[in-house]
């Protein structure tokens, strides 16, 4: 009996540069499923269109961020004639392990192999949300990739998310400038303005006010 491939943070150091390599040489294909109810941005339901699709290159031959199922990219549709961005879209490369893969709770209605369960319960939420509230819902805009489930090679898919311009909440923070008190020997904590503040616990309480009412207003949080 062969033992269960594993996912990818279970992965040798030398196995993980590996796949990170072979996802930067990777050649955009559109998803082969895009999403049905998409545009969290307020753009409204909306698909990828064909492209010319590049990664964005990142110092040290690096990726966006790692996970502990999967390696997060960013790929950019340009203009070939004067190279401007014309469309963002964040790519995951789904390293889920056999278990994980055959594990029906992380499909879509049980169906190993078909929709990824985070790409259905995105847009489900999304859904779930009054039109104006959608901006502060990352939709999915489809998935690919999927491996069928009795082909036991690599136990890999694709989703396909928004790119969301300001990144994280941590990366925003470090850009904050740091406050110096008048007669202090150095500058304090970094600090967000107010109305920032005041946006966020908005778009924190629509967000879960989404998540409340999503499967029927059964709710869902996060495995």
């Amino acid at each position: 009996m062969a033992l269960p491939t594993p996912r990818f943070y279970e992965m040798a150091p030398d196995a993980k540069a590996q796949l990170i390599r072979g996802f930067l040489n990777w050649a955009f294909r559109l998803p082969g499923n895009q999403a049905v109810t998409t545009g969290g941005q307020g753009l409204g339901q909306r698909a990828i269109a064909a492209g010319n699709w590049v990664p964005v290159v990142l110092p040290a031959n690096g990726v966006m961020a790692t996970g502990g199922e999967g390696i997060v990219h960013l790929w950019c549709s340009v203009d070939p004639n004067n190279l401007t961005i014309q469309e963002r879209v964040v790519v995951k490369n789904v390293v889920s392990g056999s278990d994980r893969y055959l594990d029906p709770h992380n499909w879509a209605n049980n169906i190993v192999g078909g929709e990824p369960l985070e790409c259905h319960q995105a847009n489900i939420v999304w859904s779930a949300t009054v039109p104006a509230d959608r901006k502060h819902i990352q939709a999915c805009l489809g998935w690919g990739d999927v491996v069928p489930p009795h082909v036991a090679q690599n136990y890999r898919y694709k989703v396909y998310n928004e790119y969301c311009v300001h990144k994280n909440l941590h990366k925003v923070m470090r850009n904050q400038p740091r406050r110096k008190k008048k007669g202090a020997a150095r500058r304090g904590r970094r600090q967000f303005p107010e109305p920032f503040l005041w946006y966020m616990f908005e778009s924190l309480a629509k967000a879960c006010k989404g998540m409340d009412r999503a499967y029927m207003y059964a709710g869902v949080v996060h495995q």
